[in-house]
């Protein structure tokens, strides 16, 4: 079994998953009842992360491999998984298999739940000769080291190249995500003609997914902290690549303003569950 995460100690940045099955997709009591126990047994996740834990492995008469596993997600919102580059890892983390799995059948992925997936690594993945470590093994989505600047809408909307240089230099300069972290940072904000709130975001894909963004609710603090503005946003075709950034541009109404002095100086977004 692979367990990459041995600090059980629950911390106020920690969630834990719950195991669901989709109506669509029945499986039998028996089958219930080993992934709830598995479940159970695995690790705490960071907030707005995505994993995946490593239930059993087992090596085909044709040299392949196939593992049982949970997909864990702990992302503040629903997402919808596409095709990804998936890595066995063996012994000291070294790469044993890659293959790229289509994860169209998974359906969306709700907040805080686990789903039971099998991944096959054929004959042809292997990556090393002979017969490998798997004493200790993991799954992992495969991790690009550069964050980039997703600039594709932005060449199709006509953004100039010095505003993309700009964002450029924002990602390559913002804190570094966490493995499979999903992030929210303001650009620039100001009050509208409405009365509402403009406000201008990056939302940073650190995970190894494509995803899709379908709605996402949100909330702005001002410099002294206080929440001055909620939201629950419908993002149509909203897709940012994996290991990217992406900007938006989202108003507030004035209906969601819940402060009457705000003071804007310093201000922060994020997202709530």
């Amino acid at each position: 079994m692979s367990d990459n995460h041995n600090d059980h100690h629950k911390r106020e940045d920690e969630a834990t998953t719950e195991l669901y099955i989709p109506d669509h997709d029945p499986i039998g009591r028996d089958a219930y009842a080993y992934y709830a126990l598995h479940n159970a047994k695995s690790p705490s996740m960071k907030k707005d992360q995505l994993s995946i834990y490593g239930i059993e492995l087992s090596k085909q008469s044709d040299s392949s491999f196939i593992a049982s596993a949970l997909i864990r997600s702990t992302i503040h919102k629903p997402v919808r998984l596409k095709s990804s580059p998936i890595v066995l890892l063996g012994a000291e983390g070294r790469a044993i298999a890659r293959t790229v799995v289509d994860f169209t059948e998974l359906g969306v992925l709700r907040p805080n739940t686990s789903r039971p997936w099998q991944f096959e690594f054929p004959k042809a993945s292997i990556l090393v000769p002979g017969t490998p470590d798997l004493q200790n093994w993991s799954l992992a989505f495969e991790k690009d080291t550069e964050h980039k600047l997703d600039m594709e809408d932005m060449e199709r909307a006509g953004i100039s190249e010095v505003s993309r240089a700009k964002l450029r230099k924002i990602v390559e300069q913002a804190p570094l995500l966490d493995r499979n972290e999903l992030s929210f940072m303001g650009l620039g904000i100001k009050r509208n003609e409405s009365g509402g709130l403009t406000s201008t975001i990056l939302i940073r894909n650190g995970t190894m997914q494509d995803l899709q963004i379908t709605q996402v609710p949100l909330v702005v603090h001002d410099a002294t902290g206080d929440i001055v503005a909620r939201g629950t946003f419908e993002l149509s075709d909203f897709n940012i690549k994996a290991n990217t950034s992406k900007p938006v541009t989202l108003v507030f109404p004035k209906s969601g303003i819940v402060k009457e002095h705000i003071d804007l100086s310093m201000w922060s977004i994020k997202a709530i569950e």
